[in-house]
């Protein structure tokens, strides 16, 4: 019957243990300046993508229009 007792008291030890664990892991961590000024920068589309591409419009054999990007135009290659 001791034997018993302790065990299941060190399982439930355990148990509650693990749980403050879980839960101490699960606050929520604000993000460090740099992280929030770089997801800032790569959503505010206008500054960071402008005259980002250029683009050259020509007709393939078969007559399908293409075009092809390279660095340094508008964003309407994209």
């Amino acid at each position: 019957m001791k034997k018993n007792f302790k065990t299941v008291f060190i399982l439930a030890v355990l148990a509650v243990l693990g749980g403050v664990n879980v839960y101490n892991s699960q606050s929520e961590t604000d993000m460090s300046d740099i992280a929030l000024a770089n997801v800032e920068a790569l959503a505010d589309d206008d500054e960071y993508f402008e005259s980002k591409w250029n683009i050259y419009h020509y007709t393939l054999d078969n007559g399908t229009p293409a075009h092809n990007c390279w660095s340094g135009g508008s964003t309407n290659c994209l």
